[in-house]
């Protein structure tokens, strides 16, 4: 079983919501902050040490850019007509 790729999975979710600046914009940040602190801590552990905490920080902005998509009152064509 092949798993895919969870950042081009984000990337392509950011596209679908460019029209909701909130949920795109805490995808954004929690894709630069997650995998941009694990990217650093693979390539010298030492030197960015302290970007360790900055992983789960990162992943609750993916999860509230998520929690913003599903819930927000941005425009989604099914809800124009009602």
């Amino acid at each position: 079983m092949k798993l895919t790729n969870p950042q081009l999975v984000h990337a392509v979710v950011v596209l679908i919501a460019r029209d909701h600046p909130v949920a795109a914009g805490c995808l954004t940040a929690g894709m630069t902050l997650f995998s941009g602190s694990i990217y650093a801590l693979t390539l010298n552990p030492e030197k960015f040490r302290f970007m360790g905490p900055v992983t789960p920080l990162g992943g609750l902005f993916l999860i509230a850019g998520w929690a913003a998509l599903a819930f927000g009152k941005g425009p989604v064509a099914s809800r124009r007509g009602f």
